[in-house]
């Protein structure tokens, strides 16, 4: 079972990139200490992720005028509620021009993709904490 109500399935290079060198030093504590979850406080992206169909009902009644990740991100941090990554991730990145117009006006460069992508034979309770 995660260790969180969120699950993402994806951990990507590029973007965002403030957050690059911690995802880097977790993914690293993550295969240090055979760990399958890495925790934040923080959703990422909006590439692949689940959600405790109990939460759902509060996350649609929360208002936000911000892309999908961001408005997740802000109603889970206003709750408490935390989000597992997957290590390795579960899902990768389809590198391709954005779909959408980004608030920051910055292009996306190829090289978005996920740090490592794969299976595991088993899941424990074990997760690293990003913050």
């Amino acid at each position: 079972m995660s260790p969180s109500p969120i699950v993402s399935f994806y951990l990507g290079r590029r973007r965002p990139p403030q957050w690059q060198n911690r995802i880097l030093a977790a993914i690293g504590e993550a295969a240090n200490t055979d760990s399958p979850w890495i925790v934040s406080t923080h959703l990422l992206h909006a590439v692949a992720y689940a959600i405790r169909t109990s939460l759902l009902p509060g996350l649609l009644a929360h208002e936000s005028a911000h892309p999908i990740d961001e408005h997740i991100g802000d109603w889970a941090r206003r709750h408490g509620h935390t989000v597992a990554y997957t290590v390795p991730s579960l899902v990768n990145h389809a590198d391709l021009p954005t779909i959408v117009k980004h608030r920051d006006g910055q292009p996306r460069r190829p090289g978005r993709r996920a740090w490592t992508v794969g299976s595991r034979e088993s899941w424990s309770s074990r997760a690293v904490v990003m913050t």
